[in-house]
């Protein structure tokens, strides 16, 4: 346990090694989640492809190109992948900012930018693959 708090010294060390298990624990449960939500979506898609296969056929047959249901399938992807992750981040920085005090944010934020910056590259690779097969399958 850390006996001094001033916010230089051995006190920032101190910290910085009791939040370090911290901060990869929650690194660690982060991308659990990450996982795990990225395959739910991902089974809920093809799970419903047979109802969107449908849809699809009639809207190419009153005239829609295969462009635009390409686009209407990012589009429609890209709203119940990516929000999660921008909700994700934006509590991560506010218990950031309301949880630990000035000398320690600038460290704490940046690791977690890390994170969710690399969680935010795997989700887009996610979302192109997902895409990609989904629309793939639609078109056959």
């Amino acid at each position: 346990m850390c006996q001094t708090k001033r916010p230089h010294g051995k006190g920032v060390l101190c910290l910085k090694s009791q939040h370090g298990l911290i901060f990869f624990l929650f690194s660690f449960i982060c991308l659990i989640f990450f996982l795990s939500a990225g395959s739910l979506i991902y089974f809920k898609y093809f799970s419903e492809l047979e109802y969107e296969k449908k849809i699809y056929k009639k809207l190419k047959g009153i005239g829609i190109t295969n462009k635009e249901i390409k686009n209407m399938i990012g589009k429609d992807m890209l709203f119940i992948f990516f929000i999660p992750c921008i909700m994700g981040a934006l509590i991560s920085f506010l218990q950031n900012y309301q949880f630990y005090p000035s000398f320690q944010r600038a460290d704490l934020i940046a690791s977690s930018l890390s994170v969710i910056v690399l969680c935010l590259v795997f989700q887009v690779i996610y979302y192109l693959v997902t895409r990609r097969r989904v629309y793939m399958e639609v078109i056959k």
